[in-house]
């Protein structure tokens, strides 16, 4: 590996530093990281040293530093993104600052001279304003993980003159699928370009699911063998739960989060992250979730603005018009306050509602009553109306005739 003190951090490692191997031979253990629970419950991803070097392998070639740059420790150490980025300006000689307070990171950044910074998008979007107000000073670039940088932050920081590079990773494969290389011009859009270790494989599966196997891929959920089952094959291959694709050049595209996907009745399909794009591109929409009813077909939109409400309906109106039928958001809930966060700074989705339990009918052979039409239910009120007002006549006219 190439850096400033690579070898003498590895180096670390050894001697009474943390095991690498078991007694056995198998890996040991080295950190339990624990997911961020985004929409489904936290798993603690049992990760070895060597999944953490694997990051940092990576980016020492994607991301060039070294000894006499500096930057900021800005994200949490209880979650892989930080660790691994941590770890990586360590193993390259940069010095690195301790920001106390995420509400002062301009600051930070100032005082302590900083040329480049791991961020999260909520990071990003508080240093790109702060930036517009007081200009920027020797900020070069910054790389946002952890969840898509919206384009509106990406434009703005672009502007400033603050290079944005994009990365890919889970914290089962301790942050490392992809990475884009600093040097090389930016692909919109992408989440850089997997990882270049030999020993780090990565393919796209037949239903579209971004796969990778390698070292930095976790040895297991913390006690839960039947989740640790379902996403990791017995030779390997884990699967990211993200559907997308990689061009002929490496570069990752990742259209949707699978369990995210909208399966319509009619059989189609519909990525909430492409509705959500396009409407975080609307000025004044801060923060949207995007959610479907596959039964109704109704595609639902719920944001937080900064706008007035009726520019937001306006806003998704506009978006509408451009997408297919089936696509097209049916109903807007408008939030007074921003969406609740996991602890890494992501949206904390909904979970999906379990499906309706089935009821049993009576009897087994008993064939299910067919639909009544709306409109009927009129004509037979309608009906039982007359009939009433038939028999309250025939009733008085027999007193009538008992009375002669």
């Amino acid at each position: 590996m190439e850096g400033g003190h690579t070898d003498e951090a590895f180096a670390l490692w050894s001697g009474s530093g943390p095991a690498r191997t078991r007694a056995d031979g198998s890996p040991a253990v080295a950190t339990i990281v624990f997911t961020s629970g985004t929409t489904t419950v936290p798993r603690g991803a049992e990760l070895t040293l060597a999944a953490i070097e694997s990051f940092a392998a990576t980016g020492s070639k994607a991301l060039p530093m070294g000894a006499g740059e500096r930057s900021l420790m800005l994200l949490p150490l209880q979650h892989i993104f930080g660790i691994s980025s941590t770890y990586l300006m360590l193993v390259n000689g940069v010095a690195l600052g301790v920001c106390p307070d995420f509400r002062r990171i301009y600051d930070a950044v100032n005082r302590f001279r900083v040329d480049f910074a791991f961020l999260v998008p909520a990071l990003a979007d508080i240093l790109a304003a702060k930036c517009e107000q007081h200009g920027v000073r020797r900020l070069k670039w910054v790389l946002v993980g952890g969840a898509p940088i919206s384009p509106r932050t990406d434009s703005r920081l672009a502007a400033l003159g603050i290079r944005v590079v994009t990365g890919y990773g889970l914290t089962e494969t301790a942050a490392l699928y992809s990475l884009a290389p600093l040097g090389e011009r930016t692909r919109t859009g992408s989440a850089g370009r997997v990882s270049g270790l030999p020993e780090v494989e990565t393919k796209v599966s037949e239903s579209g699911e971004l796969m990778v196997r390698g070292p930095n891929v976790m040895l297991r959920y913390h006690r839960a063998p039947e989740e640790t089952a379902r996403v990791l094959s017995p030779d390997g291959w884990f699967r990211t739960g993200d559907i997308g694709r990689i061009d002929s050049d490496g570069f990752v595209w990742i259209t949707g989060r699978a369990k995210r996907t909208i399966v319509l009745s009619s059989g189609k399909k519909i990525a909430p992250e492409e509705l959500e794009g396009r409407l975080l591109a609307c000025h004044g929409i801060a923060e949207v979730v995007v959610t479907g009813e596959s039964e109704s077909r109704t595609v639902t939109a719920e944001i937080y603005a900064e706008i007035p409400e009726s520019d937001v309906r306006e806003a998704v109106a506009t978006v509408n018009r451009e997408l297919p039928i089936y696509k097209r958001i049916k109903r807007v809930v408008v939030r007074e306050s921003p969406f609740p966060r996991t602890s890494s700074g992501k949206i904390r989705l909904p979970l999906a509602p379990p499906p309706p339990a089935r009821q049993r009918p009576a009897h087994r052979h008993t064939l299910p009553l067919p639909p009544v039409p709306r409109g009927w239910w009129l004509a037979l009120a309608l009906l039982g109306i007359v009939a009433l007002a038939l028999v309250v006549i025939a009733v008085c006219f027999i007193v009538y005739l008992g009375a002669d």
